[in-house]
């Protein structure tokens, strides 16, 4: 008789796991889900306001980020100048690194810094792509999974902008 209490609370408390305990992109479908919101994130390197710019963004998942974009120096253009770019996953990671532009070009990017919020940073590296696109990987474990993800930042046009991968 004892049997059939413990049964429904055993399945009770893995239902209770499985669903509310669940790491939210883990259940995304990726092929199913179509964000009508911007994934990426976009400042005009010709425009000369030099103040701080914040982006709410999300991934191809649906899952919410942000990336600030901070002049630290700049000369006349922003074209010209060095820029914090900093990234916070929400319940994941925060992350920045420093990026020097030099006509619409990365001279240099540096300092990397990974710090996480939940789970664990095993691994990170700032790589240079081309002399217009750089890239932060980070190897983040969640409470389960591990996952290889974090940002692109390139110069197109004008443009710098940058995204989670």
């Amino acid at each position: 008789m004892k049997k059939k209490p413990i049964c429904f609370i055993l399945s009770l408390v893995i239902f209770s796991f499985v669903f509310f305990y669940h790491e939210p992109h883990v259940l995304a479908n990726t092929n199913s889900f179509k964000s009508p919101y911007p994934s990426e994130a976009s400042l005009d390197l010709n425009d000369n306001t030099f103040i701080v710019h914040q982006y709410a963004l999300f991934d191809e998942q649906g899952n919410p980020y942000f990336v600030t974009i901070t002049p630290v120096f700049s000369s006349e253009r922003m074209s010209n100048g060095t820029y914090k770019i900093s990234y916070n996953v929400p319940n994941a990671w925060n992350a920045f690194f420093y990026a020097k532009i030099s006509n619409n070009k990365f001279t240099s990017c540096y300092s990397p810094s990974v710090k996480p919020l939940k789970g664990s940073v095993l691994d990170y590296h700032l790589s240079r792509i081309s002399s217009t696109s750089e890239s932060l990987n980070i190897k983040w474990k969640s409470t389960l999974i591990t996952y290889n993800t974090g940002f692109k930042a390139w110069i197109s046009n004008g443009q710098f902008k940058t995204k989670k991968i």
